[in-house]
């Protein structure tokens, strides 16, 4: 009968621990699901790594080393950081976000934020 109990309380203690780990994950993520500024920045850093090349080309304004850093700060903050601005869908799920950018002629970027980061899974 013991032995029964024993078993019985054993199986009950792992639900706990596993229901206690779940809900302190879910917390955890809750409080890290990055805001939209946050993904701006993000989204915005890629881009630009992705595009000063192109940028380079067509402006002249870049040297042996790329882009000058104010050429890029002022292309990044007064024409991508507004164009991803308005043209990103977030899907805010509590513990995580789904951001969904399309931005006409350039392209579509699907990324996930969790735990603060993100992680663009998608790109065309």
């Amino acid at each position: 009968m013991k032995t029964i109990i024993k078993q019985k309380l054993g199986m009950n203690g792992n639900l706990i621990k596993g229901s206690v780990t779940v809900v302190i994950l879910g917390v955890l993520m809750a409080a890290t699901n990055p805001q939209q500024e946050a993904y701006t920045e993000y989204a915005s850093d890629r881009l630009m790594e992705k595009s000063e090349k192109f940028v380079c080309q067509k402006t002249g304004y870049c040297d042996k080393d790329g882009m000058p850093v104010m050429v890029k700060n002022t292309v990044k903050n007064n024409l991508i950081k507004p164009a991803i601005d308005t043209t990103t869908e977030r899907q805010n799920l509590g513990v995580i976000s789904v951001y969904t950018t399309e931005i006409p002629g350039i392209g579509r970027m699907k990324t996930l934020g969790a735990f603060g980061k993100f992680i663009t899974y998608s790109e065309s």
